[in-house]
């Protein structure tokens, strides 16, 4: 598996076809929403989460999708948190304890210290802080003492780098304060 090619139009779909499910997500007990077929992409489709949707506004908007359109899909996405907002953060809350648990268990498996491996778990932490900053000041302190420490841990066997991703994402995600995404684990990991 790998991180998946930036292209702007596929990014729009995922982010039209969360939005369709989003009401019915944030009212389930589901945390990995199987988003509704038909949908163009059927089994490719990422499941529906907070983060998810996030991260597929930002790649649509990164890899050139149509503004307009964006714009119309974020102004849903913002509607639906605005009807449901109690829902909303403590769904949000929710995938950030699991997001960092996934995290934690990424950077603690021998097995996943590559750099092909580390470009793809990078994700989880890309999540991570779109939830932080959708969530605000919602953010649980307890929380983001675990993600302080999973820095921390992650630091000391970090080279600063190149992005690990397609270019046009840096923007998105600038290298102060995500500098996770600009380098590798240490060479004695691999």
């Amino acid at each position: 598996m790998s991180v998946p090619k930036l292209d702007g139009n596929t990014e729009l779909i995922i982010v039209q076809h969360m939005l369709r499910d989003l009401e019915d997500y944030l009212k389930s007990d589901e945390l990995y929403w199987h988003v509704a077929e038909p949908n163009p992409l059927g089994s490719h489709m990422p499941q529906l989460t907070i983060g998810a949707l996030l991260e597929a506004e930002v790649r649509a908007e990164a890899g050139g999708a149509e503004a307009s359109v964006l714009a119309a899909a974020r102004s849903q996405h913002g509607q639906v948190r605005a009807a449901h907002p109690a829902l909303y953060v403590s769904k949000a809350i929710h995938e950030l304890h699991s997001r960092l648990d996934t995290w934690q268990a990424n950077l603690e498996d021998e097995g996943r210290k590559t750099k092909v491996f580390y470009a793809q778990d990078a994700r989880v932490r890309a999540k991570i802080a779109l939830l932080e900053k959708a969530l605000g000041a919602d953010t649980p302190a307890e929380l983001q003492k675990h993600r302080e420490q999973l820095d921390l841990e992650l630091y000391e066997v970090f080279v600063p780098g190149e992005f690990v991703w397609d270019a046009r994402l840096q923007t998105a995600f600038p290298k102060d304060p995500c500098w996770w995404l600009y380098g590798h684990l240490l060479e004695e990991h691999f």
